[in-house]
């Protein structure tokens, strides 16, 4: 089963595959829609975060994407492929 897609506007979280591996790129913002497999999320300035899209995206709370940010970033992406799951 997976995650409902997110409304657009929806603050998320995407992976850049669909692992959700912390090692690889990922990005907190806005959902602004799916096209062609791949899901868009913009910054608070309406820019898109990363050009080709995300592979996995879902809808969080602020105070987590707060905490991903300011407590957890550094350990994730320090983290070895595949042992961490964002």
């Amino acid at each position: 089963m997976s995650d409902p897609t997110p409304e657009i506007g929806a603050y998320v979280l995407a992976t850049k595959y669909s692992d959700g591996d912390p090692g690889d790129a990922w990005a907190l913002g806005f959902y602004d829609g799916e096209r062609d497999g791949r899901h868009y999320v913009k910054d608070s300035a309406g820019k898109q975060i990363r050009g080709n899209g995300f592979r996995r995206v879902a809808a969080i709370r602020p105070d987590v994407g707060h905490w991903l940010l300011n407590v957890a970033a550094r350990e994730l992406e320090a983290s070895h492929p595949g042992t961490v799951n964002l």
